[in-house]
């Protein structure tokens, strides 16, 4: 009976942790739910597994004003966004994941983030729009594109203004036809 068990074990195990016809196995929900769970941690050793070595980070947004924003090359350099640079300018409270959708080795995540500046202690909101990349159940692409203008409004304590460029917009021979 035990010789039986571990070839049915063996079997199971085979078709959980291989590859079907070449391809990989795609990356599940749960996986990306419990990145999310790590980055929250903030723990470099909690986020690194999750972490392709040579990963392609990027954050679309005004990097003078959100110093998180930008692009980094590798794992290193990742964790250290999320673990140095990002908690440097924020505390992250709440993460609310309002879509997370799968293909294959890729997920698109639309998120809404409840954050504190840490300079002013404002409270700081936004949407996000995610998309990952998966190799062999790590990360190896991510882009990431917030509402970059909403928060800068809110990192500033106030509305940008933007008379001048309606203004140019409204001026003879450039007004939509």
């Amino acid at each position: 009976a035990v010789p039986e068990r571990s070839r049915v074990m063996s079997f199971f195990t085979r078709r959980l942790f291989t590859v079907r016809r070449g391809k990989p196995m795609p990356v599940s929900k749960q996986h990306v739910r419990d990145f999310y769970d790590a980055k929250m941690s903030r723990d470099p050793e909690v986020i690194g597994p999750f972490l392709h070595d040579n990963v392609d980070w990027s954050i679309a947004g005004p990097v003078d004003l959100i110093p998180f924003c930008g692009q980094w090359q590798g794992k290193d350099a990742a964790i250290d966004v999320m673990c140095r640079v990002a908690p440097s300018c924020i505390t992250v409270n709440k993460v609310i994941i309002d879509d997370l959708l799968i293909d294959g080795n890729n997920a698109a995540v639309f998120n809404r983030i409840t954050s504190t500046q840490n300079r002013t202690g404002r409270t700081i909101t936004y949407q996000r729009a995610e998309f990952f990349g998966f190799c062999e159940g790590k990360i190896l692409t991510y882009r990431s594109i917030m509402d970059s203008f909403d928060i800068a409004e809110q990192v500033l304590g106030h509305q940008i203004d933007l008379t001048p460029t309606v203004q140019i917009l409204k001026a003879p021979g450039l007004a939509p036809a």
